[in-house]
């Protein structure tokens, strides 16, 4: 029997979570007044969708990420980013929700992932439940990929799917990691090794589609350890607000990401 949190556990954690919002305590109504304004948009970008009117949009997520009170200082996109990112990685253990290896300290090296991706489920944009912490490894390779037979249904729904629909899906938030994959990692001074095994529907799904791969990349690297050297700075690179040199290192990542990929397929 697969377990899952009870509907009592999901509204504490929400409950939790919003009553820490913001570091600050005095300031933690005006960041969830503006995470409902910001809900609020998503959801209407969704609704104009499923009624097909289709004009351009902008990313709420991004605007997010620039967004600065001009009335209060100490309410921004960053203070709540990275309040958000505090505590998805005290839940996880400071460890990637996908692969669970250790997340370095940067922004490029410990992303917010959404579950169910952004692009394709706009409604979900700012649901803390599709909210997660990955590495780059993890993030690059799931994309905007929904590995279900149930995508057209996540995509459609407004409402965010229970807990119980996750049945060929591995859903960070909702499911025991343990209970799904059972994984060995090997370390030496220069090498590190991680080798998974899918135990459930879902935690088969995930090795096929994340898991494998990554234990395929990182024999790769590691066996070229100038390579390993330029991929671990670069994935430690801390962040600014979409410098050129930002956009450049996403680039290059998801460049190296795809290339790697290929080698590893046709190997």
């Amino acid at each position: 029997m697969i377990s899952v949190p009870t509907d009592a556990a999901l509204e504490a954690m929400l409950e939790d979570y919003l009553n820490q919002c913001h570091a600050e305590p005095a300031h933690v109504a005006a960041t969830q007044n503006y995470l409902k304004s910001m809900s609020r948009k998503a959801l209407r970008q969704f609704r104009r969708r499923l009624n097909g009117v289709f004009i351009k949009e902008i990313d709420l997520w991004n605007e997010l990420y620039s967004f600065s009170s001009p009335t209060n200082p100490k309410l921004s996109g960053e203070r709540i980013r990275e309040q958000l990112r505090k505590r998805l990685e005290k839940e996880q253990n400071y460890q990637c929700c996908y692969c669970r290896r250790p997340l370095f300290s940067s922004g490029h090296a410990k992303q917010i992932e959404h579950v169910l991706p952004k692009s394709k489920c706009v409604q979900h944009t700012f649901n803390l439940f599709n909210l997660v912490i990955c590495c780059v490894d993890c993030n690059l390779k799931k994309r905007n990929h929904i590995w279900s037979i149930k995508e057209a249904d996540y995509i459609d729904e407004e409402d965010y799917p229970v807990p119980e629909s996750f049945d060929d899906l591995y859903h960070p938030r909702f499911h025991n990691y343990n209970e799904h994959i059972k994984f060995i990692r090997l370390q030496s001074n220069n090498h590190n090794i991680s080798i998974y095994k899918g135990l459930t529907v879902q935690g088969k799904n995930l090795c096929a589609n994340i898991l494998t791969h990554l234990s395929q990349k990182e024999v790769f690297v590691n066996g070229n350890p100038d390579l390993k050297e330029y991929i671990t700075t670069i994935d430690q690179h801390t962040p600014g607000s979409d410098t050129k040199a930002d956009e450049a290192i996403r680039v290059f990542q998801a460049a190296f990401s795809r290339a790697t990929e290929e080698l590893l397929y046709d190997l």
